[in-house]
């Protein structure tokens, strides 16, 4: 037997240590256990705190404004994103919980949990219970580089089932590997179509998979090895292209692209210093600890410059360390880089010849590059364990140079025959120091995230409309930016936003006449409307202004509006009820005039310079105040 060959059994023979050390095997499991409960405590506390944000009031309107089961709702795209599940989701959550974020915030929390179990199963699939996988998957599941895209409602409905897709594809396929059962191959196939239905970017698992199959599976070198994977596996390939070739086909042909193109080699490498040195590597190591507000709810990397560096000589040192430790930790490295540079290329093309190279800090768009990551991390430092039915492992194998400093912290590695002390510890303290510092790097975020002036507004807007017991007459109108933003129209006007509330408003239009109208004022409360804008100019009439009996009235504005559709509010007083028509624009009104002191709302269209009130059908009124314009609250005014 060569000595290479001695090696690499002796690389494998962790599976049998597995099986006679099942003690070490719970002590794993209990531990990872524990820290997927810890991350689901500590995200759901943070989650929990935060409310609705920007297009998560897009994806509300739309869910309520459209059929469930229709191809507009379903397969339109949103900002190139072709999401058919997600809009499902949002669809129920929406029906069963409207404007509630409890709902929302626990399927995220239960779905991270869920999906930090499938991780360490992967790990555990493919190492064995040996303590080292604990510290990849501390890694994972408490790097603030998927924390922004797990509080954001509209980012977490994409990439919390893109990444348990990915860690499910990978687990079934090594499983079918393993035990060369058929129908586990399948399940990695529907893992994949179950992730396009939230996430386009699941297509890069395919071309993923396909390289680790050759890479860690495959015997032979160069094509040959290619070949050999091809002929093993080929209904498996087959059915993977049929996924990923018929929903590209279907996505290049129904959705608008979002790879614009025109990314010049500069752009696309001051967009990659950003994106991996001052975001992904210092959150890969619990950063980055600082963070740069954007918008009202949102924050991006911004670490200091001493930790770019840092983190870039501590990435290069753990490279190095596979390299100098063993045979074919090249193999994990290639796999990672073909990931970043399809992440750069997509964000390049696409998000960043918008927003400029600066959009790489932002952790959205290398979410997942955290599980590719940690996976690699594992693939890198141990060896795949155990038996393969359908696959030919290339382990790791240690360098010769290195044995003896493999020796010294073989415990942490390996899979132990028992709990050994050295190797539990050592795991437990460097995944406590990884956490604490994830926490406080986290927490930074947390400041920014918080703050959410939407919550209260609803809140506010809810409470007067529900208090009075009946359908208010309410202006539309346009919720303040810092509570929804501005570019998400039409999702965000009042109508859109409060109107499914109960009592439902009544919403004022062309047409339409009331004595009481009432609009949103910036805190989200009712106020009785006021009109600001274009005045009528002093009547003739002394202090009765304008004078208004049987005959009809032209009442002169001070100057012409430019075409619109505006609100009229007149003051009057009537001695007598009676009827009569305004006529504002190209609108003519009919309206009820009660006897008294009281106003009227009616509304314009078009450029108004004057008012026109035809005769009353009985009495007289005055009127000195006639104004058209924007409806504005009244300051202490209610319902």
């Amino acid at each position: 037997m060569s000595t290479s060959t001695r090696t690499e059994t002796a690389a494998a023979a962790p599976s049998e240590d597995a099986r006679a050390a099942p003690d070490a095997g719970r002590l794993v499991l209990r531990i990872a256990l524990g820290l997927i409960a810890v991350q689901a405590a500590y995200r759901g506390w943070l989650c929990y705190r935060g409310w609705f944000v920007g297009d998560d009031f897009a994806f509300i309107g739309r869910a309520r404004a459209l059929p469930f089961w229709s191809r507009a709702y379903l397969l339109h795209d949103y900002n190139s994103h072709l999401m058919p599940g997600g809009f499902a989701v949002i669809r129920v959550l929406t029906d069963l919980w409207p404007m509630n974020f409890v709902p929302v915030a626990t399927l995220d929390v239960a779905v991270q949990a869920l999906t930090g179990f499938v991780v360490f199963r992967l790990l555990r699939e493919l190492f064995g219970p040996r303590p080292g996988i604990l510290i990849p998957l501390t890694v994972y599941l408490f790097s603030p580089m998927n924390l922004p895209a797990f509080v954001w409602w509209a980012a977490a409905i994409n990439q919390l089932p893109l990444q348990l897709a990915m860690a499910t594809a990978l687990l079934m396929h090594v499983r079918y590997l393993r035990t060369g059962a058929w129908w586990r191959g399948a399940a990695a196939v529907a893992a994949v179509v179950a992730g396009l239905l939230f996430s386009e970017k699941t297509l890069l698992i395919v071309p993923f998979i396909a390289a680790f199959t050759v890479l860690y599976f495959g015997g032979g070198t160069g094509v040959r090895r290619v070949l050999r994977v091809a002929r093993a596996h080929w209904w498996l390939w087959i059915a993977y292209g049929v996924v990923a070739f018929g929903y590209a086909g279907y996505y290049v042909a129904e959705v608008p692209s979002p790879t614009r193109g025109g990314a010049s080699v500069g752009s696309t490498f001051t967009l990659g210093t950003e994106l991996y040195g001052h975001a992904v590597l210092p959150g890969l190591f619990s950063g980055p600890w600082s963070w740069h507000p954007v918008g009202w709810n949102a924050a991006v990397a911004n670490p200091p410059q001493a930790v770019v560096w840092l983190a870039t000589l501590a990435a290069a040192a753990v490279v190095a360390a596979s390299f100098a430790l063993w045979v074919r930790a090249s193999f994990g490295w290639f796999l990672a880089l073909g990931y970043a540079a399809a992440t750069l290329f997509l964000v390049a093309n696409s998000r960043a010849t918008v927003v400029g190279p600066s959009i790489g800090t932002e952790y959205r768009y290398s979410t997942d590059l955290a599980l590719v990551v940690v996976l690699v991390l594992g693939l890198s430092f141990m060896p795949v364990a155990g038996d393969f039915a359908r696959g030919e492992p290339q382990r790791l194998v240690p360098r010769a140079s290195t044995r003896e400093t493999l020796a010294a912290y073989r415990a942490v590695l390996d899979v132990p025959a028992r709990p050994t002390g050295i190797a539990f510890v050592a795991v437990v303290a460097v995944s406590f120091v990884y956490v604490v510092s994830s926490v406080a790097s986290s927490n930074g975020y947390e400041r920014y995230w918080r703050p959410n002036y939407a919550k209260p507004y609803f809140a506010n807007a809810r409470h007067d409309l529900a208090q009075t017991g009946h359908s208010l007459m309410l202006a539309d109108g346009q919720a303040p930016d810092r509570a929804v933003w501005h570019w998400v129209y039409p999702y965000n006007t009042l109508r859109s936003l409060v109107g499914h509330d109960s009592p439902r408003p009544t919403w004022f239009g062309p047409g339409d006449t009331t004595s009481s109208l009432y609009v949103l004022d910036r805190t989200g409360h009712a106020r009785l409307a006021g009109v600001n804008g274009v005045a009528a100019r002093p009547g003739p009439d002394g202090a009765c202004g304008w004078r208004v009996d049987s005959a009809p009235t032209r009442i002169a504005l001070t100057h012409k509006t430019f075409p619109w559709t505006w609100y009229v509010r007149i003051e009057y007083i009537a001695s007598k009820a009676a009827t009569t028509t305004v006529r504002a624009g190209s609108l003519a009104t009919p309206i009820h005039v009660a006897a008294g002191l009281h106003a009227v709302y009616v509304m314009s269209t078009g450029a108004v310079d004057h008012i026109t009130i035809d005769g009353l059908s009985s009495g007289a009124l005055c009127t000195a105040r006639v104004q058209v314009g924007d409806a504005v609250p009244t300051p202490g005014t209610g319902p």
